[in-house]
């Protein structure tokens, strides 16, 4: 604990000063929804003051976000000049796009670099198969998958927006920047409504800012350490128009052997690429930052050092594989401000730093115990919603897959037993005053929802 009282010291000073200094800001309203789509959970925050037009123009992004969802997705019917429709029919004759589809298959024909292929999908299926029957890949079916990849065995017509194969096994994968899209259009289609002074959209941790925060503050954005789902590496501010995404071999992964197999695989190998831990990208746009954190995650360090330095709008956090951390020169300065901390090192602060500015409340703190309510829905269906004092030490939630352990301990709750293989929402760790915790493969999500957010990170990369 001692180790700690120099840093939060600093961080107590800087976040009272700019809590006085915003002071005097008129308070905006927040209004926020979560929902499921693209096999994750897209949050919307929107500050206003028209908390009705805000929900409106939530509606409309989300709509939005899921449009796109729907011509991206490889795996179900999106209908006429979809990505289902391209891989089952662009081998026989060539498929008119949908027009957000050619838009993005324009900016991915535009880069020049093969190391992120889109036509990796069969070798992509055959690791999700032996995923599933917890083996590897047989080298010779490997090897085969790849003779089916690569940006020769397709053709786009920018000019007609055709699709065509020249391989009946070719099948696109539009996994690496389909979320970072359907962002930035869900953004675009916030920006049309007007009343809205600022939004965070974050897609399972592909985040954009429109604008500042209430206050001209930037957005504070923790990255998650990729060995520590308990800690953050730092953090990184977002100002206005500014995206981030994270590529990392920690969220999607299986073990065999005491070997990690992660789903971000070298085209040229079809194995999991063993470069870095994890890649944060920052950029001007969400399609570029999810574009480069995937592309950057197959490039050694040398080679993105080469490419930040001639793309003077990119930024990066790269954690190698032995651990160590590259900070890109245009962020240096920012993360040198913000302390490495573990989750509970941000809650002690945030104790400390309303202690100070409520002159040692004691009872109005637990007046805002009592007020918290543990909110959890499954599928956009509430499941159960009360204040956190009556919710009980364990609650088990039925789910299509077994039964979800929620534990609470000390005005904190955590997952304690779920029935997915990758247990990611065990790994999130506990939450205490306004937080979430999400469980993909259930569709869950589990809220406490304070009078007061705090000064707790505005989004998460993971």
């Amino acid at each position: 604990m001692k180790s700690y009282c120099s840093k939060y010291l600093l961080f107590l000073i800087l976040l009272l000063t700019l809590s006085i200094s915003g002071c005097g800001e008129e308070e905006q309203i927040k209004v926020t929804d979560t929902r499921f789509s693209m096999d994750t959970f897209v949050k919307i925050d929107v500050y206003s003051d028209k908390p009705g037009a805000a929900r409106l123009a939530i509606d409309d992004a989300m709509q939005t976000f899921q449009n796109i969802a729907q011509v991206t997705d490889r795996f179900n019917d999106g209908g006429p000049g979809s990505l289902y429709e391209a891989n089952s029919k662009a081998a026989a004759a060539p498929i008119t796009l949908a027009p957000q589809l050619a838009e993005l298959l324009n900016y991915l024909d535009r880069q020049p670099d093969a190391q992120l292929d889109i036509a990796i999908a069969p070798t992509v299926d055959l690791w999700q198969l032996a995923r599933s029957q917890n083996r590897l890949p047989a080298p010779e079916k490997l090897q085969e998958s790849l003779r089916h990849t690569g940006k020769a065995k397709y053709h786009f017509d920018a000019a007609a927006q055709t699709l065509s194969y020249n391989d009946p096994a070719v099948k696109l994968d539009l996994g690496s920047v389909a979320k970072g899209y359907a962002v930035d259009a869900a953004a675009a289609t916030l920006k049309k409504h007007s009343g809205i002074t600022c939004a965070l959209i974050n897609a399972g941790g592909n985040i954009k800012a429109i604008g500042n925060k209430p206050g001209n503050m930037p957005w504070r954005v923790a990255i998650q350490h990729p060995r520590d789902p308990e800690a953050f590496l730092g953090t990184v501010m977002l100002h206005d128009g500014q995206s981030a995404a994270t590529s990392g071999d920690y969220q999607r992964y299986y073990e065999l052997n005491g070997v990690r197999y992660h789903h971000i695989l070298d085209p040229q190998t079809g194995q999991p690429s063993r470069l870095h831990q994890s890649v944060t990208v920052i950029a001007p746009s969400a399609l570029d930052a999810d574009y480069h954190s995937t592309l950057f995650f197959l490039l050694p360090t040398t080679e993105i050092k080469n490419r930040l330095t001639a793309a003077k709008d990119l930024a990066a956090v790269i954690v190698e594989n032995d651990g160590s951390i590259f900070i890109s020169e245009n962020l240096q300065q920012t993360w040198q401000r913000n302390m490495i901390m573990r989750r509970n090192d941000y809650l002690l602060c945030l104790v400390i730093i309303t202690a100070a500015l409520c002159g040692f409340w004691y009872s109005g703190s637990s007046a805002a115990d009592s007020n918290a309510v543990v909110r959890i829905t499954r599928h956009h269906e509430l499941i159960l919603q009360q204040t956190l004092q009556d919710f009980p030490d364990h609650y088990l939630l039925p789910t299509e897959h077994g039964s979800l352990t929620i534990t609470k301990a000390n005005s904190s709750l955590r997952v304690s037993e779920a029935p997915c293989p990758d247990k990611l929402c065990e790994k999130q760790g506990p939450i205490t005053g306004s937080g979430s915790i999400v469980c993909i493969p259930e569709g869950v999500i589990i809220e406490i929802i304070t009078s007061e957010e705090g000064d707790s990170p505005d989004a998460l990369l993971h």
